[in-house]
């Protein structure tokens, strides 16, 4: 079982043009609720990134249904639909993150296949926004320390 499945150039636009038209992406804009962290202090601090990374991992696996597969977004890079409980289970079967959880030059999203929860890194603000009921629970059950500053 493929664990990261790139998506095809037709495939790619039509989930940011869809991204576009829900959020008004770069910006965010939306009635769903959402929660916007800072993550500025997280550089040079392993322990955070650690943390924020395993977390992250496990929170989005905690919203998903064994099976369901999240979309992964790169800004003008190639986007995947990845199993990231498959992932994490299987560590050493595709034992590389394509798409990191933490922004570092790049927009990197993760959202469900239903764009109601979206984990939105914004690179120059230096923020992680959560989107959607279920991810927002699910991060302030599994709260990051970088998040707790």
């Amino acid at each position: 079982m493929k664990i990261w499945t790139a998506l095809t150039e037709s495939e790619c636009n039509e989930v940011w043009e869809k991204l576009h038209q829900h959020f008004s992406f770069p910006r965010i804009h939306t009635d769903k609720p959402l929660h916007k962290f800072s993550i500025r202090h997280i550089w040079g601090d392993e322990n955070y990134i650690h943390d924020l990374e395993r977390k992250a991992l496990d929170i989005l696996i905690s919203i998903t249904a064994p099976g369901e597969k999240v979309l992964a977004l790169d800004w003008e890079h190639t986007c995947y639909r990845v199993d990231l409980r498959h992932h994490k289970e299987n560590p050493k079967a595709e034992n590389i993150f394509h798409i990191p959880f933490i922004p570092d030059g790049d927009y990197y999203i993760y959202l469900t296949e239903d764009f109601e929860n979206v984990w939105f890194g914004h690179p120059w603000e230096e923020t992680i926004t959560v989107i959607g009921e279920k991810l927002m629970a699910a991060t302030f059950n599994n709260l990051p320390e970088a998040f707790k500053e």
